[in-house]
């Protein structure tokens, strides 16, 4: 394992929509790979030597910022998966607050434009994706869900470990 791992910053989200695509991640997502619960990304990948730092700038945040609204506006291929496409200014706006402190220290995956979404199938075949997304699709009508805070991970080569979780203000 390495000693150093990089740090993923992630969204929490309510308990109703983590339930809703936690579910359908385990429903659909290829077991041998499936090594994560639902989340929503908002960095890959921060150097583990910024984690205090990111911490201190996330506690900062949270504690002036209520929960988000999440769009859960429509479901998109991934080629070979399925996501939700999540739409929320207030979670982008945050984002960047994020993504300008540490800008010197972001990958190039990290500094392009930020594309919320929420994975529940990846790494199967385009016919199988196109199958579930027409499913998904067909019944689906853009709902609400909240961001109740941000969680730092550090990323072990597949699996995940949860480093902390920082609530919002009206969450604590």
């Amino acid at each position: 394992m390495n000693d150093d791992p990089p740090i993923i910053l992630t969204a929490m989200l309510d308990d109703e929509s983590f339930t809703f695509f936690d579910n359908l991640r385990h429903q659909h997502f290829p077991a041998e790979r499936n090594f994560l619960r639902a989340h929503l990304t908002l960095f890959h990948d921060l150097p583990n030597k910024k984690g205090d730092e990111a911490a201190t700038l996330i506690n900062l945040l949270c504690r002036d910022t209520n929960s988000i609204e999440l769009v859960f506006e429509k479901w998109r291929s991934l080629g070979r998966g399925v996501a939700m496409k999540v739409i929320s200014p207030k979670l982008v706006s945050i984002r960047r607050l994020i993504a300008d402190h540490f800008f010197a220290d972001l990958t190039p995956q990290d500094k392009n434009k930020f594309d919320p979404h929420i994975t529940v199938q990846n790494k199967v075949s385009p016919d199988e994706a196109s199958a579930l997304l027409a499913a998904l699709s067909s019944k689906h009508q853009p709902w609400a869900g909240r961001a109740t805070g941000i969680a730092m991970w550090h990323y072990l080569g597949g699996p995940w470990q949860l480093v902390s979780e920082h609530r919002f203000v009206d969450e604590s």
